[in-house]
């Protein structure tokens, strides 16, 4: 069926726009954006005119989209930010009022391959990166649970989302086939199943936010104001630590302003925190250990990896998740935050249980632990417990427990490497026998009768692990006494 005239005039007219398209790659400085964003609406539109069920299938993936990054939604939206800010100053500004939420990045402007990622789910140009793991790029639609509309803005157009565009939009629709409405009501109980960001709306102003490439602007609904506000002022960013492009985040939301900033000299990374209301500054820094490789997926197909672990050395600084760029739900109990690209579920928050990735990535993660823990030893002046700290969870996440099994594995890497703190100022392995008391009189005995005796550990933790988790034991009260008796020339009672 025509649309707006014949099937040979719509016909001409369409290989007319798409020769622009055609035309992008050799010559970009002719490309019209606005008309290629249109050219998009009306591939679409044509798909919508022949099926009911693309209309209706579309509008389900974008809302079961939507829900699964429910409360990540302030985290994707810095992702895309940080995707976005490589080369650059690394700038984001988010600014909330209570009624306009707006995220504005330095960078690589928004780009017509970004534009075509919100119409067509899956088509992110993340995912030519596929083989890096966890790109998906869909986490943007998680914003449309908070938003009467969606702007975006960059240098080249403006254009904006909303229902009431998509509504209009599937309406014009039905005035050209009737017939879909019966089709689209077998298929859906919602009265517009529509996806929002199929249907854009090209502007004429521009809304991009001066000194900055692309600006994100949601009107969003009064209802979810205290929970918008909420889920920005309880960011942290020590996330800054794991993502490769940002330097500088500034949040404004109602009496809340605070620019954070991070530096990076060699394998040291510092985060700065301005508090703007109160003039007060705090800072956090962490050693970071990094290890990156290639593995296979299920399908034979190189995936690249990986791992940071961030050192806290003054213990300030505590891990209680696993990272994904930003927290997930996983837990992860360590004296460190850690990071890593494991394959997670839709909402981002857990790891995914029959992952073939996941099952090569575990055992390398458990090794990679323990080589940080051996470095530390190596690193630091004291003899202490901090390097096997690092390899104890004071709480693991079931799936990473029972599933992939990284605290056994975690325990069998550490029985091999020299992690153990002795009397004598060294570390020893299981493989050496170490003995162990938490009675203080330990650290009185000559460490040349009893060089594989280790330091009473102050922590009860750490105690626990030594001789129920690695079985140490003390000595028998036989050789104990014998070798106490060919040193006693060496204790005094004064």
């Amino acid at each position: 069926m025509a649309v707006g005239g014949t099937d040979r005039d719509y016909r001409k007219e369409y290989q007319r726009r798409k020769g622009v398209i055609d035309r992008m790659d050799s010559a970009v400085d002719n490309f019209n954006m606005q008309e290629a964003i249109e050219i998009e609406k009306d591939k679409i539109r044509r798909k919508y005119l022949d099926s009911a069920e693309e209309i209706v299938g579309g509008y389900n993936r974008e809302s079961e989209l939507s829900k699964d990054y429910e409360g990540r939604q302030m985290f994707e939206l810095l992702q895309n930010a940080d995707d976005e800010a490589a080369g650059s100053t690394g700038k984001v500004r988010v600014t909330f009022d209570g009624k306009k939420l707006s995220v504005s990045n330095t960078g690589s402007p928004f780009s017509f391959s970004g534009v075509k990622s919100l119409l067509y789910p899956n088509a992110s140009p993340k995912r030519i990166h596929a083989d890096k793991i966890g790109c998906k790029g869909l986490g943007f639609r998680s914003i449309l649970t908070w938003a009467k509309s969606v702007t975006v803005a960059s240098r080249d157009f403006t254009i904006q989302f909303s229902k009431n565009y998509a509504k209009e939009f599937l309406k014009d629709i039905l005035d050209e086939r009737p017939e879909l409405g019966d089709e689209i009501k077998n298929l859906s109980p919602d009265e517009w199943p529509i996806a929002t960001l199929t249907c854009p709306k090209v502007l004429s102003e521009s809304a991009l936010e001066e000194g900055y490439a692309t600006s994100i602007i949601m009107e969003c609904r009064e209802e979810l104001a205290d929970t918008i506000e909420d889920q920005i002022v309880s960011l942290q960013f020590e996330e800054l630590v794991f993502l490769p492009n940002l330097k500088e985040i500034e949040i404004v939301c109602n009496d809340y302003h605070r620019i954070f900033y991070k530096v990076v000299e060699g394998d040291e990374v510092i985060i700065e925190t301005r508090n703007l209301v109160d003039d007060t500054t705090e800072c956090a820094s962490w050693r970071l250990y990094k290890k990156s490789g290639i593995i296979k997926d299920e399908n034979g197909k190189d995936k690249t990896y990986e791992f940071i672990i961030a050192y806290d050395s003054s213990g300030e600084q505590q891990g209680e998740v696993l990272y994904s760029y930003f927290k997930t739900d996983v837990k992860l109990g360590f004296p460190a935050l850690i990071h890593g690209t494991f394959e997670l579920t839709s909402d981002r928050n857990s790891l995914q249980k029959q992952s073939q990735v996941n099952k090569q990535l575990v055992p390398l993660l458990a090794e990679f632990m323990v080589q940080t823990a051996v470095e530390i030893s190596e690193e630091q002046k004291e003899c202490d417990y901090k390097p096997l700290s690092l390899v104890i969870t004071s709480d693991m996440d079931i799936v990473l427990k029972d599933v992939y099994k990284l605290d056994q594995l975690l325990r069998d890497e550490v029985r091999e490497k020299n992690i153990l703190p002795t009397i004598g100022n060294r570390y020893i392995s299981i493989n050496d026998a170490p003995k162990y008391t938490g009675i203080l009189f330990a650290d009185i005995l000559s460490s040349e009768e009893f060089p594989e005796l280790l330091k009473p550990a102050e922590d009860d933790f750490i105690a626990e692990y030594l001789t129920s988790d690695l079985g140490i034991e003390f000595y028998s009260y036989e050789e104990f006494c014998n070798r106490l008796n060919e040193s006693v020339q060496d204790y005094s009672l004064e």
